[in-house]
């Protein structure tokens, strides 16, 4: 199994700017977490991506095999920590990306890197150095979903090939920590016993048996464990640990016995190598701070690789953790070319039990159209009481007509909120609740995020997801500690089943409603 290079996914196939090296950014190989995460430092002995300009050649160039060397291309990196120089073993370099191996040498704590580009030297940047901070390599090879997990033979694990309770699966990543020997010479292979490696799949510990170099590669890990019992879903969340740092989620496919992974809405989500989908995604929400204030109506029609609602993404009585960067102050306008290409009609009607209501459109282009509508202010009678809405749309040029019919549930009442107001991460975080729909389930999100500078942010986001009828859920300890320490938010929301639709046009229809409710939090 060749995986040696598999950061070489994120190079940008664009022309390099040149001059001085400049660095933008740096993260661990397999997670990609940001800087300001909690776990972006990077391990002793990790494999590592540097983000900038000018630090390469136009065309990549990949180191060919053992002995690896310091310098590539005419590139190379220094690291100082401590006032201690250490040169990075590379990997492959080019104008806006290098990779390269973290000697196990490395003193840790906080420090530079510098890159050095056919002589020129560039402006050092900061990088924090730790013993180990694993992160888990990703088939889209951005450290989201479906992760790089493998049967003892190589053979990758999928949603056809799904896993099954007590079979042992090899997770690949990189930043295990540092081992005895030159990482340039060769690979270096053995358990490292002493690093406290816990996994979770689907919310579960499972019992971990290897946790090593692997026996190909400078860098690369391995870690072998055992599947637990009482999991299945197609993207079950799947993350390390290693004392208080947590590796990035991915996701893998499971399945009680065979090895298709169940999936509700058939063989359109089981296939994620397929052609993208056109998906139409329809909702009613009554949402505010602390209790419901205001009702409102969303459809989208889009080709994309995104299920909407969650649908198979987070199995009930687990959670999952993603992340990202934004800009403080800008909302998501609507970029692109105008088109008809997947128009639904000029509106979208709701009938229900007090009259009607309209979803006018708000963005239509080659690839997605959206319509939106403020429907009430959430108190009796105005507008989504419960009972039954039917949504009609007329058709358009890409989207035929569809009716479909959804229920709003009873509301939904946090009843621990008051007790919400700081969340201690390594405490984990109960949430109670009562009301909603019996046969529903309920969404518990958060958010923490972390300003930087020029107003941007980064933020990590957690979903778990229980049914009504449990009436609590406890947000798990390593879920929290995913999320940076500061200001952020939390939110409940209850939501029926999913109704599926069909139109001309759409692979895959899907309405539902819910209730949400958010607060602000502090994480510490």
């Amino acid at each position: 199994m060749r995986i040696l290079f598999l950061p070489l996914v994120f190079v940008l196939s664009v022309g390099w700017a040149t001059g001085q090296p400049s660095v933008a950014s740096v993260a661990n190989a397999a997670s990609n977490a940001f800087p300001g995460l909690p776990n972006a430092p990077i391990a002793q002995g990790a494999m590592f991506v540097v983000y900038g300009t000018g630090m390469g050649p136009d065309a990549l160039v990949q180191a060919g095999g053992f002995p690896l060397s310091v310098g590539l291309g005419g590139t190379s990196a220094r690291v100082v920590v401590s006032g201690s120089p250490v040169d990075a073993v590379m990997i492959y370099t080019s104008g806006k990306q290098i990779a390269a191996v973290l000697p196990s040498t490395t003193p840790v704590g906080t420090g530079t890197i510098a890159v050095t580009y056919n002589g020129q030297t560039g402006a050092s940047a900061p990088i924090t150095v730790v013993a180990g901070n694993f992160g888990i390599f990703t088939v889209n090879q951005a450290g989201s979903g479906s992760g790089i997990v493998t049967y003892p033979d190589y053979a990758l694990v999928s949603f056809d090939k799904a896993a099954n309770p007590a079979e042992t699966l090899l997770i690949w990543g990189t930043g295990l920590g540092p081992v005895k020997g030159d990482e340039a010479t060769g690979p270096l292979p053995g358990n490292l016993a002493g690093v406290p490696v816990e996994v979770f799949v689907g919310g579960k510990p499972a019992a971990v048996t290897y946790r090593g170099r692997s026996g190909c590669c400078a860098g690369l890990d391995q870690i072998a464990f055992i599947v637990p019992d009482g999991i299945t879903g197609c993207s079950v969340p799947l993350a390390v640990k290693i004392k208080d740092l947590v590796s990035n989620f991915a996701s893998v496919a499971v399945a009680t016995n065979g090895r298709v992974c169940p999936n509700t809405f058939g063989p359109l989500v089981a296939n994620p190598f397929s052609r993208l989908p056109v998906i139409g995604a329809v909702e009613l929400v009554r949402y505010g701070d602390s209790t419901p204030t205001a009702d409102y109506g969303s459809a989208s029609f889009s080709q994309t690789a995104h299920m909407p609602f969650l649908a198979n993404a987070v199995p009930v009585g687990a959670c999952t953790v993603t992340t990202s960067v934004g800009q403080v102050g800008i909302g998501i306008p609507c970029f692109g070319t105008p088109s008809e290409a997947l128009g639904a009609g000029s509106a979208i009607t709701i009938a229900g039990p007090i009259g009607n209501r309209t979803l006018a459109k708000a963005c239509q282009l080659s690839t997605e159209s959206t319509y939106y509508a403020e429907l009430g202010n959430a108190t009796p009678g105005n507008y989504l009481d419960t009972g039954t809405y039917t949504i009609t749309g007329p058709g358009g040029a890409g989207i035929g007509g569809f009716s479909v019919s959804i229920t709003v549930p009873p509301a939904l009442a946090w009843t621990n909120l008051p007790s919400t107001v700081t969340l201690v991460r390594a405490d984990g975080q109960l949430i109670t609740w009562t009301g909603g729909d019996p046969q529903g389930i309920v969404e518990i999100a958060g958010t923490g995020y972390v300003r930087l500078a020029e107003g941007r942010f980064v933020s990590a986001d957690f979903t778990c997801r229980s049914k009504v009828s449990d009436g609590s859920f406890t947000v798990p300890s390593f879920v929290l500690s995913a999320l940076p320490p500061g200001s952020g938010s939390l939110a409940i929301s209850s939501s029926t089943t999913p109704q599926q639709f069909t139109a001309t046009g759409l692979d895959l229809g899907l309405a539902r409603s819910s209730v949400q409710i958010y607060r602000s939090v502090t994480y510490r």
